[in-house]
């Protein structure tokens, strides 16, 4: 496959970090950006085109935060299977099961990211 040579920026700390990232794991730059650019890309591929998938959000909020979870996820009670809820010393975890509507299931995470937690999609392949 061809590849393709483009100019990124990004703070310096950042860069930093991928420069040690680099060395410990004995990868080229490059391919960790690689990686991590097509790790985004399958995160994220529900929102590309509208179809029904199924998948995991799991959330992260501060202490304290669970009733904010809580109401955003019962507006979208329709794609919610199953919940699972726990603490750590300063957080709030919350692993949600969807499945339906990828719209409905990326209004979801946006909603949890705008409540300030940390919110992550990770698709469930279908069996075949």
């Amino acid at each position: 496959m061809a590849r393709r040579r483009f100019g990124v920026s990004m703070h310096e700390d950042l860069a930093r970090r991928l420069d040690e990232a680099s060395r410990s794991l004995g990868v080229e730059r490059s391919r960790l950006v690689e990686k991590a650019v097509e790790a985004l890309l399958d995160d994220y591929k529900h929102l590309l085109s509208r179809h029904s998938c199924s998948g995991i959000i799991i959330v992260s909020c501060h202490t304290g935060g669970e009733a904010e979870i809580a109401g955003a996820v019962e507006k979208f009670r329709d794609i919610v299977a199953a919940r699972l809820h726990s603490h750590t010393r300063s957080s709030c975890i919350e692993a949600i099961i969807v499945e339906g509507d990828s719209a409905r299931i990326a209004m979801l995470h946006r909603k949890l990211e705008s409540l300030g937690c940390g919110a992550r999609y990770i698709s469930i392949p279908k069996h075949r």
